[in-house]
This record gives C-alpha cells, sequence and structure tokens, in this order.
C-alpha cells in the first residue's frame, strides 16, 4: 500500500492543479464530428445503449442547450425531464466507473492520507472552476446530468493515480470517460442527446473573477454571453461602454449595490460627483456627505462618500434625506444593518 508521497510527485501537484483548473476553464475548440464521436462512445460504452441511441443534436451554450432540452420535451420541468430520461446519467457513470475499476484500485493501494490528498487536489480544482460556473448558473436548472469541461475538478481526481502517482494506466473505459473533458454541458432524454460545447472566450481577473472590461467576461460560439465586472454580473451597457463615455446620470438609477460599487470603481467617484454635481456638506476621515444633484422631481439628495479599507474602493450610499453630517450618516447606515442605538464608530464601518 502506498502511504506517502515522494517529494517528486509532492512537486508535481501545483502544475497538475493549474492544469485541470485551465481545462475546466478551456475555450479550446473541437470539430463537430469529433463532438459526435466522443457523444456516441459515451452512449454505447460508457451508457449501455446497444442498438439504438439517441439522436445527437449539437448546440454551444448551456442556455441554448436547457431551451432545446425543454423544447424536446415538451415544456417539462427539469424535474420532470431527469424522470423522462428514466436513468441519472452521473450515477450510472458513477457506478460502471467507480464501482469496477478506482474504488478497488483506492481501497486496496492507497492510504487514507494519500487519498487525503486527492480530495484536496480536487477541492483546489473545483474552488477555481465551480467558483465560475457558479458565478454564471448559480444552482439553477441549468445543471446538466453530464457537465463536460466544468467536471474537471472530478476528473482531476480520478486522473491523479496515472498521472500523479503512476499506479494505473487508462483502460476503454476510463478512455472514453476523461473525453467528457472536451464537451459541454449534455443532456440526455428519451429520443434526443443534447450536446453543448465550451466557451469561445473566457476572462479572468488576477484573483480569478469573471473580469471583462469592453466586452463579455464569456461568451458561445452562438451568441450568447455574460458580462462581469470583477466577479459581479454587469448589464450589457456598463461593461461595454468606455468609462468616459459613461452618462454619470445612469449611477442614481442602479439599486443593487455591488452594481453601483463596479460603476464608480469604473468610472471613478470624483467623475461621478463633478458630473451629476455634488457639494459636500461634511467631512471626517475618509468619509463625507455629499448633497448630489440628481434631478427631476428628486432634486438634491444626500449620499456617503467612504474608502472601502478591506478593497480599497470608493463607495456612494444613499442617505436618508435628513442627513447631513458624517455622525448622522454613519448612524443612518449602522440602523439599517442592525438594532442600533447611539454613535456608531467610523473606524468599525465597512
Amino acid at each position: 500500500m502506498l502511504h506517502e508521497l515522494t517529494s517528486h510527485q509532492s512537486s508535481l501537484i501545483p502544475p497538475f492543479i493549474k492544469h485541470w483548473v485551465n481545462i475546466g476553464l478551456s475555450t479550446t475548440q473541437i470539430s463537430n464530428n469529433e463532438r459526435l464521436r466522443i457523444t456516441r462512445d459515451i452512449l454505447t460504452k460508457l451508457l449501455g445503449y446497444k442498438k439504438k441511441i439517441p439522436t445527437i443534436v449539437l448546440m454551444e451554450s448551456p442556455k441554448n442547450c436547457w431551451k432545446a432540452a425543454k423544447e424536446f420535451s415538451g415544456g417539462l420541468s427539469q424535474k420532470q425531464i431527469g424522470l423522462e430520461a428514466g436513468v441519472c446519467v452521473q450515477q450510472r457513470i458513477s457506478t460502471i466507473i467507480e464501482a469496477t475499476e478506482v474504488w478497488n484500485l483506492v481501497k486496496n493501494f492507497l492510504s487514507k492520507s494519500i487519498q487525503l490528498e486527492m480530495h484536496h487536489v480536487e477541492r483546489e480544482v473545483r474552488f477555481y472552476v465551480d467558483r465560475v460556473l457558479d458565478n454564471i448558473f448559480g444552482v439553477s436548472s441549468h445543471r446538466p446530468y453530464i457537465r463536460g469541461h466544468w467536471m474537471s475538478p472530478r476528473l482531476s481526481w480520478y486522473a491523479f493515480m496515472p498521472e500523479i502517482l503512476s499506479i494505473w494506466k487508462y483502460p476503454g473505459l476510463w478512455s472514453t470517460f476523461m473525453e467528457i473533458q472536451h464537451l459541454g454541458f449534455v443532456y440526455l432524454l428519451k429520443d434526443v442527446c443534447i450536446v453543448g460545447n465550451r466557451p469561445t472566450r473566457l476572462y479572468l481577473n488576477e484573483d480569478g473573477n469573471l473580469h471583462k472590461d469592453g466586452g463579455p467576461a464569456i461568451a458561445w460560439a452562438d451568441g450568447v454571453a455574460y458580462y462581469y465586472l470583477n466577479g459581479i454580473k454587469m448589464p450589457k451597457w456598463l461593461a461595454e461602454t468606455p468609462a468616459m463615455e459613461i452618462d454619470c446620470r445612469k449611477f442614481s438609477k442602479i439599486r443593487n449595490v455591488e452594481v453601483r460599487r463596479e460603476f464608480i470603481r469604473k468610472v471613478g467617484v470624483e467623475r461621478i460627483v463633478q458630473k451629476i454635481g455634488g457639494k459636500v456638506l461634511d467631512k471626517q476621515g475618509n468619509y463625507e456627505v455629499l448633497l448630489v444633484d440628481l434631478g427631476g422631481t428628486t432634486g438634491k439628495w444626500p449620499y456617503l462618500k467612504m474608502l472601502n479599507p478591506s478593497i480599497g474602493v470608493w463607495h456612494l450610499e444613499c442617505l436618508s434625506r435628513e442627513c447631513r453630517t458624517v455622525r448622522e450618516a454613519i448612524n443612518f447606515r449602522a440602523s439599517r444593518l442592525r438594532n442600533f442605538e447611539g454613535d456608531w464608530n467610523p473606524e468599525v464601518l465597512t
């Protein structure tokens, strides 16, 4: 039984994690013929279809894959589609692969410490890959039976044995299973298998969050695209429009606090106040109460301008119309966070 990693094996883990993160976030495209071949192998070799396999429909984005799944199933819900399919595909794959080829190997050859190391690697890959996936779709009905390249965290767990431990060579079924990484989302219905593709564009910032100033942060070949700045989903106009061309008056119409923050980060707090009009009523350290002219029937309204010390970003927060001092503004904000009486200290305000 293998009880611990060698120093050489340990040195292979960081690039191994990076390799599988890159697979999960890959935008490399394969031909439609290759997608068809891989899907046929999955259906016949992994899922046991023999004489008649479902019709394979090639799509691109997860959004349009799900739209097609609903159309082919007569508009059923995700739960109903699952019942219609008659089998949980991931469970069948798990039974075929894990029960016959993986778990006996793990049980007989690997100590608990090595197994924990494998799961640690999987968690590391999942942190980067699933964070992007969940940021786009959350836990919505877009979750497929087979997640394609988004399954790289789990695939990395399996690949740990041959690629790091060198104790297992890929058998036939395993090779087919690993080819899932080249596909997008896959929905298996009663008579139809809908196969998605990898995105054509995917941009992250240095923190690993979806981010693209000037265009979509992630997009597919069918035109479906999503816009993000620093991990926050943005309206298309805010992500695409150059900072100096943005109408600062739109700031007052944004309700989401995170979108407001990214608006300020992109446009600049000084330019916003300059363009829409603002007068400093009171100042205390990194806090200012500004009377901002919102125009129309709203007129002038007080805002608290403050620096978030944890991320170094300026905020503008709407206050009650009566607020005129930093103390009143801070107490007003604190009263919205919890039941509070008295004065709140600015240094603990975040």
